[in-house]
């Protein structure tokens, strides 16, 4: 019981320093906000929604539960499912926004989608990694275009795996399941466009694939790793969370709308 307890006070001081720190970095950048149009209108704002935009970054690295990265054309998130960051960072985020807003009346910070679905965008792909709701069972994928190759899904299950059945369509796309059991796992080829499903323990946990993919986990949680390989269309990929801070200075005639890019 004492051991828990230290966890969470532990878990609540680190998360108040995370806050603290985007907060310090963005008032920094505050300091200079008088004096906007004297050295250069554009520059400033730049930089202050730059300011912004890291301590968002921060803030989502230590408390999202979310680990991404890019290796040459693959991006892999890591998450558990259900993951049980959601209160921490909802608080977080809304700590900031309305430290932001108190600092500065032509600063709107938009959080609504980050805190309910947290939802992610690759680009220039056109493709992206969110939750129905972030914190619940599902890790929904969503794409506009086929400008990808392959799906990876690694599971390293709370449960015990009793059965698995696999329902695809031949086609281009490559899926790869690994759970390390060897009913489950395997590697197929599959037409996207058509209604592809994987059911783990008859609904515990169901893999849907159809113009997009759709993880739902109903059983214990679980790390979910998701992998999408894309092709190469020689432009620089990056993964972001947009349209979150909106920034217009009237008298100076500017403004300008931005998320915060994670990589």
């Amino acid at each position: 019981m004492k051991k828990a307890v230290l966890f969470t006070v532990s878990l609540i001081m680190i998360s108040s320093i995370v806050l603290a720190l985007a907060v310090l970095n963005f008032t920094n950048a505050q300091r200079g906000k008088d004096r906007l149009a004297e050295f250069g209108s554009l520059d400033r704002m730049y930089e202050i929604s730059n300011s912004i935009a890291f301590g968002f970054k921060q803030i989502f690295n230590d408390n999202s539960g979310i680990n991404i990265t890019l290796n040459g054309l693959e991006v892999t998130f890591e998450e558990n499912l259900p993951n049980n960051n959601d209160d921490t960072f909802s608080n977080m985020v809304q700590g900031y926004k309305n430290y932001i807003e108190s600092e500065d009346a032509n600063i709107r910070i938009t959080i609504d989608e980050l805190k309910e679905d947290l939802i992610l965008g690759i680009h220039p792909y056109n493709i992206t990694y969110g939750h129905d709701p972030f914190g619940g069972n599902k890790i929904i994928v969503k794409t506009e275009q086929i400008n990808y190759n392959k799906y990876y899904v690694e599971i390293d299950p709370g449960f015990s795996i009793n059965s698995c059945t696999w329902s695809t369509s031949l086609g281009s796309l490559v899926f790869q399941l690994k759970t390390d059991d060897a009913q489950c796992d395997d590697t197929v080829s599959i037409d996207e466009s058509q209604n592809n499903v994987i059911n783990i323990n008859n609904g515990g946990l169901i893999i849907t694939i159809n113009n997009g993919m759709i993880i739902e986990n109903n059983l214990a949680a679980s790390k979910i790793i998701t992998k999408i390989s894309l092709n190469n269309i020689n432009e620089k990929i990056t993964v972001s969370a947009d349209n979150i801070i909106n920034m217009s200075y009237n008298d100076l005639d500017i403004s300008k709308n931005s998320g915060f890019r994670i990589i």
